[in-house]
């Protein structure tokens, strides 16, 4: 394992688990291309892998619980040597290697170089932009043709460990000068290109039936529970659904 020296401090704690997630090149004969997973023929090799008997499932179902664990297991090194420690990686797809676990799961992503430190002043969306533009864009792109569903669902996918990640910040007691920018980014309605930010708005409030505080859900359903034994992610807009059908009341009129 060839690790990124300059964030060795970074992975304490925490963040431990994640030490050796980012690698530099070594001779693992494991690591692939990352382009590899813009390909069908990739993609149903780690799907065999991933789920025994995964011609039964749901092919949509499968790729979008997969990419669940593929932005797990990215985003959280990335995003802490990116606010923490003000740290700019390689993160283009092109150059980059992927190593695939035996149970079809991403084990460490291996980069061309360990990076460099952000400019002093650098804007919001340059800060974010190689790992939206050239990493997640193109994968995602890849999946929806791929299975016909819609990309709004990937980047909800990795949207959902963003906000994750913003939370444990705050929780953790982290400055906001630290996780400010990531907040910054996904209020902001305008991505690296003036079209719609795709992480813009991810989740909306849902009203309780007993009154409480409104759910927080996703605008997106990752339809993961379409596959076998899996039932609504915690913070799935179905539920949301269910939740509504049952406030109609007498007169047709619906109390929230």
């Amino acid at each position: 394992m060839a690790a990124i020296p300059p964030l060795a401090p970074l992975f304490e704690g925490v963040l431990a688990p994640y030490e050796s997630v980012l690698r530099l090149p070594d001779s693992d004969p494991r690591a692939r291309p990352a382009r590899d997973l813009l390909h069908s023929s990739t993609l149903n090799e780690v799907m065999a892998q991933y789920w025994p008997n995964c011609q039964h499932q749901d092919p949509r179902a499968l790729l979008s619980a997969w990419s669940q664990f593929y932005f797990l297991r990215l985003l959280p090194p990335v995003l802490a040597a990116n606010l923490i420690m003000g740290w700019s990686l390689p993160l283009a797809l092109d150059g980059m290697n992927v190593i695939i676990g035996g149970n079809g799961l991403p084990v460490a992503f291996v980069l061309p170089d360990e990076g460099r430190p952000f400019d002093a002043g650098v804007s919001v969306q340059v800060r974010f932009q190689v790992l939206s533009k050239q990493h997640m864009a193109p994968l995602i792109r890849a999946w929806s043709c791929q299975t016909g569903l819609s990309e709004r669902v990937f980047w909800g996918n990795g949207g959902r460990y963003l906000d994750w990640l913003l939370m444990q910040f705050q929780e953790l007691g982290q400055p906001s000068q630290v996780w400010a920018p990531l907040q910054d980014w996904l209020n902001l309605p305008e991505d690296w290109n003036g079209g719609r930010n795709p992480f813009y708005q991810l989740y909306r409030n849902c009203p309780r039936l007993d009154r409480e505080p409104p759910h927080r859900v996703r605008r997106t359903c990752c339809i993961r529970y379409r596959l076998s034994g899996i039932s609504l992610c915690s913070d799935c807009p179905r539920s949301c659904r269910c939740q509504q059908s049952s406030l109609e009341t007498v007169g047709g009129v619906r109390q929230f």
